[in-house]
């Protein structure tokens, strides 16, 4: 998992969140040279996401249930 600073909206929960693939990145992605991969990634604006309060049962491994991200 490769990290970058947090969107505005997840920067409450924390610093750091993953690097987001998105469709018109993923040839250069999949395909280009490293460097100029990183680069297409992170150049290019990520899809805002959304969070709500869930259980601490996502904490647990051994619980794989769909409700799991259900708002608590």
């Amino acid at each position: 998992i490769i990290t970058t600073e947090a969107q505005p909206g997840i920067a409450a929960i924390h610093a750091r969140m993953p690097l987001l693939v998105t469709p018109t990145t993923l040839g250069a992605w999949l395909t280009g040279p490293p460097a100029a991969a990183l680069d297409a990634v992170l150049a290019a604006v990520a899809p805002a996401l959304r969070d709500w309060p869930v259980g601490r049962g996502v904490n647990n491994p051994a619980i794989d249930e769909a409700g799991l991200i259900e708002p608590a």
